[in-house]
This record gives structure tokens, C-alpha cells and sequence, in this order.
């Protein structure tokens, strides 16, 4: 009578077992599948943003291209103050890289679409002279 009584608590435990397996691969999985999306999405943003640096535009027309493309411009830093505002509220990891970018920088704007920031840095004359690609997270 003993060995019916054992053999459904092993069942349970290889059942559980077999749950908790299943539920850390499908875990990694998702996990993976987000990593993977967002590197290719960042990946894809800046070399956009390097092919469009290439071609030297005007403020004006980087504004125009980004707001057509239904990015929002949310900001433009001319002063320390303002660079430093803009890097902490929608710098992220890239916060450091942002400041010290605007700082070589006359202005920098600052796009935002979704979790997706653009901070673009003009010269002076209003040239396009660098860019950083950062994500908001929510």
C-alpha cells in the first residue's frame, strides 16, 4: 500500500519541476526577443542619425525632417542649466555623454518619440555637429 501513496507527490514534484522549467526558458525568451528589439532598433536610429551628420544639414532642416517623422521636439539647451535639465529628464544611461556633448555644443535639441530621445547638437551657425541616441524608461 505504501507504493501508490509515493508515486503521485513524485508526479506533483516532476510536474512542478517541469512548470518552473518551462516558465524560466519562455522568461529568457521574452527577455531576449525585447533585448534583441531594442539594440536593433537603436542600432537602426543611429545610423540614420550618421548618414543625415554625412550630409551637414541646417538646424531648420533637421527640425523639419524630425518633426515630419513625427518626433516632438521637447527642448533646446543653450546653457549649462538647460543641458543639464535636458540630461537628466530624458537622458537616461546616456545622461553623461549628453552633457558632455552639449557642452562642445552652441545648442542642443531634444526630439522624443515613444520611449526614443534624439539630442541633436548644432554649432553656432546652426550646423548639425553630433548627435546621441538615448531611451526613456518607463
Amino acid at each position: 500500500m505504501n507504493a501508490p501513496d509515493r508515486e503521485p507527490p513524485k508526479r506533483a514534484i516532476a510536474l512542478a519541476v517541469a512548470v518552473a522549467v518551462t516558465a524560466v526558458m519562455l522568461l529568457l525568451a521574452l527577455y531576449l526577443g525585447d533585448w534583441a528589439r531594442r539594440t536593433r532598433s537603436h542600432l537602426l536610429h543611429q545610423g540614420r542619425l550618421e548618414r543625415l551628420l554625412e550630409k551637414k544639414p541646417h538646424e531648420g532642416q533637421v527640425v523639419a525632417a524630425l518633426e515630419q517623422e513625427g518626433m516632438r521636439g521637447v527642448a533646446m539647451a543653450r546653457t549649462e542649466t538647460e543641458l543639464d535639465d535636458a540630461a537628466q529628464r530624458w537622458g537616461g544611461s546616456a545622461r553623461e555623454v549628453v552633457r558632455a556633448e552639449g557642452r562642445r555644443s552652441a545648442r542642443t535639441r531634444v526630439f522624443l518619440k515613444d520611449d526614443l530621445v534624439y539630442f541633436v547638437y548644432f554649432d553656432e551657425p546652426g550646423v548639425m555637429r553630433a548627435f546621441t541616441v538615448a531611451t526613456v524608461s518607463r
